[in-house]
This record gives C-alpha cells, structure tokens and sequence, in this order.
C-alpha cells in the first residue's frame, strides 16, 4: 500500500531517535540532569514509529525491522 521509501526512512529514524534517547534518559537520571530533553526525544522517536505502523501495520511490524532497515540503507547507497 504505501511502501514507500520515506515512510521506511521515518520508521527506521525514529527507531535511531530511540536508540539514543534511552541511553540518554538512563544517564540523565544517574547524573540528576533534567529529564526533558531526552524525555521529549523518546517520544519524538515513538511517535514517529507508532505513526509509520498505524498507517500499514503488516509491512511495519516490529518483525520486519531489518528488512526496513535494508531498504533504507539501500536507498541511500543507491542514491551515491
């Protein structure tokens, strides 16, 4: 329906935001820093994810993540 490249490209984006705002978050509350940032950057990331998959759930779903990730990697070397 809407494979498209750009809806893998948000999905596999904000599964990166995520990547780096858990560890981000697990650090701010070991060093007492405001929690907002990164807070903000999770959800950033979720709700990226969660949109991408809300609109076609069966080529999103969290089992076809590295196929996802393929063809963004592919997209990207192929547009060099």
């Amino acid at each position: 329906m809407l494979h498209d490249t750009i809806y893998d490209a948000i999905y596999v984006g904000g599964a990166a935001v995520i990547f780096f705002a858990v560890p981000g978050l697990v650090t701010a509350l070991a060093d007492r820093r405001p929690l907002l940032p990164m807070s903000l950057m999770l959800a950033i990331g979720v709700a990226a994810m969660g949109w991408v998959w809300y609109l076609d759930p069966q080529i999103y779903a969290l089992r076809n993540f590295p196929e996802t990730t393929y063809r963004v990697f592919g997209a990207v070397w192929h547009s060099f």
